[in-house]
């Protein structure tokens, strides 16, 4: 039995996908144990304030039988998709209700899944093009790729969301299993709890699953059954609470029910990225109860100069959201504030940057938002030396993602409209122009991680059009 075993191991070890898998975990662990405290910037390198959010939200469900960040805020029952929470309360559970283990067992226990995600993408590239060196190109790029390495340990929701992604990704093209298509949904409807940009590839899986059986009622109906199952169970939930119980439709999450977001922030981003791409440095010139520069390139009317000028005085003095943050020149707020006011005048002046500058909203700020998704050079904090190294590494996301859409739009091309590539590009340009031109809360704020999952598709092109050119041909 031994020896069988030890024949079994040396086979398995003796692969060069084992092999990539297994220098890919020592990647992750060398970051984590040796580099992640620089980083981050924080000892606790498995903790952020968005952890922290949350694991409130399944504490207060948990103790007092209410999903919310704070069950005495009306929105605080909605901050939160309940996903990671869940995802987070299990190991909460698991580990004694004692919350500085859950989120160090929870940190490796990501690990461990994004080091499954490396044998995953393999086994998507190969189910797609039966090219083993393709196959572990794709893995190899993953392996080592550094946006998805540093976000493993980090209790956030990035990596369950990719594992998820890709694991819907992988059943869908299993189609000699029975319930492939229940299963496909059922991952990409769970993920979307955990991240709700997967919204926007949710209705190229299902094109894709049904695309072969269009002629075929009975597959069809079959499909879409369990398609339809799988949507319900894992993600209308969701949605359903939140008009029975709340009396609110909400597909996603508002978070306004933050004490940081409220009504005063929140206008003040509206406004912002009306007029410019970045909050900064208003933002903190606010809090500090610093002189708040004016935007540049925006001609403002007196009376709208006056206004804007009130709205970032009352915004210091009275702005109960403003004085959440850290770092607020005075005591936070607690009573009487100013929020009203100061949400009416942002917004009458958003509507009035719309109207009358549509150009530079509609046209100049999207392209100056996709430059900075695609084109990013730095991290905002450079101050260690790890932070300046890692740095240098957006010059390689950009030279990958230039290159994933190149294959991405050939192999379209040679392969005749292949509904995967279609998937993958539809999925990068929906997410991208919804994050650089939406009007939605939060949207044209440009977080490198919330590209991730349309960003790492692109590296499955990438491996098939360098594998063997055997698969470069027409189809």
């Amino acid at each position: 039995m031994g020896l069988k075993f030890l024949s079994y191991f040396r086979k398995v070890t003796s692969k060069k996908i084992f092999q990539i898998v297994f220098f890919g975990l020592l990647a992750r662990v060398v970051f984590t144990l040796f580099f992640a405290k620089a980083y981050y910037g924080t000892d606790n390198i498995y903790y952020n304030y968005d952890s922290g959010a949350w694991a409130l939200c399944f504490q207060n469900l948990y103790y007092y039988g209410q999903f919310s960040i704070d069950i005495t805020h009306p929105l605080g029952y909605f901050v939160r998709m309940p996903g990671y929470s869940f995802f987070l309360g299990v190991f909460y559970l698991l580990c004694n209700k004692d919350w500085i283990t859950t989120f160090f067992v929870a940190g490796w226990f990501q690990i461990a899944l994004d080091t499954l995600n490396i044998y995953m993408i393999y086994r998507i590239t190969y189910l797609l093009s039966k090219n083993e060196k393709s196959s572990l190109i794709t893995a190899f790029i993953y392996a080592f790729y550094p946006f998805i390495i540093v976000w493993n340990p980090l209790c956030y929701s990035e990596v369950p969301a990719v594992t998820l992604l890709l694991l819907s990704l992988f059943m869908m093209q299993k189609r000699e299993k029975k319930y492939y298509a229940f299963l496909s949904l059922s991952s990409v409807s769970l993920g979307i709890l955990f991240r709700p940009q997967l919204f926007l590839i949710l209705p190229f899986i299902i094109l894709y699953i049904t695309w072969p059986y269009l002629r075929n009622k009975r597959a069809l109906s079959i499909l879409s059954l369990q398609m339809l199952l799988g949507f319900g169970i894992f993600y209308m939930p969701w949605p359903m609470r939140n008009y029975v119980n709340h009396n609110k439709i909400l597909l996603t999450h508002d978070l306004r029910g933050f004490a940081n977001w409220d009504k005063d922030v929140m206008s003040f981003t509206y406004f912002i990225y009306s007029v410019q791409a970045e909050w900064e440095p208003q933002f903190s010139q606010i809090i500090k109860n610093q002189k708040v520069d004016f935007p540049k390139g925006v001609n403002f009317s007196t009376s709208d100069s006056l206004l804007l000028s009130r709205a970032f005085y009352l915004s210091k003095n009275c702005g109960k959201g403003f004085s959440m943050w850290r770092g607020y020149w005075k005591t936070p707020i607690d009573g009487i504030s100013c929020n009203d006011s100061i949400s009416q005048i942002f917004s009458q002046l958003r509507e009035k940057q719309m109207n009358q500058n549509p150009i530079n909203f509609w046209i100049n700020l999207p392209l100056k938002n996709l430059k900075k998704a695609i084109f990013k050079e730095k991290l905002y904090d450079t101050n260690s030396m790890v932070r300046k190294i890692a740095s240098s590494f957006f010059y390689y996301r950009t030279f990958l993602i230039l290159l994933g859409l190149f294959c991405t739009i050939y192999l379209i091309r040679l392969q005749n409209f292949n509904l995967f590539f279609v998937m993958s590009l539809s999925f990068f340009v929906l997410l991208y122009v919804s994050l650089c031109a939406g009007t939605g809360p939060l949207m044209r704020n440009i977080e490198i991680r919330y590209f991730l999952p349309a960003d790492i598709l692109l590296l499955i092109p990438i491996g098939l059009f360098f594998g063997e050119k055997s698969f470069l041909t027409k189809k």
